[in-house]
């Protein structure tokens, strides 16, 4: 049986707690941009999340803009991308609220910072869990 992450087109990378990116959204619609704290990312598209005191609300194939990444120096030159909203975690019972989205129509330069991110990124995983040669 395949699993969820079989079926991604793109490998992710997970920003652990002690690296902490915010992504700035802004709906397409021009309402007030926000940050939220960026969980993933891949070429494909990111996760994030924020306080569901934060007030922000998604729903699923909401257009919204990533303007920038703030807080990370491999991703700092990533900005402006549209994206459409995946997939929303929203339970009650939790304190944020999770959100999924795909980039759309991904221009070459951002395209290109994002796949550099992501081999050095898997290249730095292998190294720590190979140990040094």
């Amino acid at each position: 049986m395949d699993s969820f992450d079989d079926k991604r087109k793109y490998p992710r990378i997970f920003l652990p707690g002690e690296d902490v990116a915010l992504a700035k959204i802004v709906p397409t619609a021009g309402e007030k941009s926000y940050d939220v704290r960026l969980l993933n990312i891949s070429e494909g598209g990111i996760g994030f999340h924020c306080k569901r005191s934060a007030g922000i609300r998604v729903k699923v194939n909401d257009p919204l803009q990533l303007i920038a990444i703030i807080g990370h120096p491999h991703l700092g030159a990533v900005s402006d991308l549209s994206m459409e909203v995946r997939w929303v975690m929203d339970e009650e019972y939790l304190d944020h609220v999770a959100v999924g989205c795909e980039f759309i129509d991904l221009d070459e330069h951002n395209r290109e910072l994002l796949q550099d991110f992501v081999l050095v990124a898997l290249s730095e995983h292998k190294e720590r869990q190979d140990g040094p040669s």
